[in-house]
Formats: C-alpha cells, sequence, structure tokens
C-alpha cells in the first residue's frame, strides 16, 4: 500500500502525522472513495467520477473549515500515480483521498494536509 503525502508517493509505513496534529487529537479530516474498475475485457482501467469526488470532497473541507492545498489537477494526478504503482490485472481498486487538518482547531486560515492512500 502506498500514499501521497507532502507531493510524494511514499510507502504506507512511511506516512507521519505529529502526535498534536488536529487530524490525531481530534480526528479532523474528510474523506472520499473513488473506485476504480477494469473494462470487461481487462484492456482499460478507469477511476469513477473523479471531478464528482473532488468537488464533494472540497464541499466537506469547506464545512469544516478545512483548507485543501491542492486543486483538481494535483488530486487526479495523484490518484492516477497511486494506481500506476499498484495496479494488478483484473483487480479493482479503491482510493480513499483524505484531507486532514494539521494546525489549530477547524476555522479558516489553518494548514492542512492531502493523503490519498492506495487501496
Amino acid at each position: 500500500m502506498d500514499i501521497l503525502q507532502k507531493g510524494e508517493v511514499r510507502p504506507w509505513g512511511e506516512a507521519v502525522l505529529h502526535v498534536s496534529s488536529e487530524a490525531v487529537t481530534r480526528g479532523a479530516n474528510v474523506f472520499e472513495g473513488l473506485k476504480g474498475y477494469w473494462s470487461h475485457d481487462c484492456s482499460s482501467f478507469g477511476m469513477v467520477a473523479q471531478p464528482r469526488h473532488f468537488k464533494r470532497l472540497m464541499r466537506s473541507a469547506r464545512l469544516l473549515h478545512i483548507p485543501c492545498p491542492v486543486n483538481y489537477e494535483t488530486f487526479e494526478n495523484a490518484c492516477h500515480e497511486l494506481v500506476r504503482r499498484l495496479i494488478t490485472v483484473e483487480q479493482d481498486m479503491w482510493v480513499r483521498a483524505t484531507l486532514f487538518a494539521v494546525e489549530g482547531p477547524p476555522r479558516e486560515g489553518n494548514r492542512a494536509a492531502y493523503a490519498g492512500p492506495g487501496p
């Protein structure tokens, strides 16, 4: 399993959160689950409704005042990079994109991080 953190894809075991981060102390995060499927003949693979998932992730983040440090293009590229590294033929995938607060209680102007773990 891999994770995208601080703009880099790295092994799951290298994922680090400070013990006093909002994500750890208050569970301040939002997430979206994206599903990816192989075509019937396994000739192509695609993620389902990425723009819609990103829009929902942003809406959830706004409601909790968690800023998002990535735009849609970065989100899409991160999902594709994780899938590229982890894909196996004939196995569908699920990506859990998580945006979590790393500094300060939920309010505007705080810092946040984006992690997009693989399946």
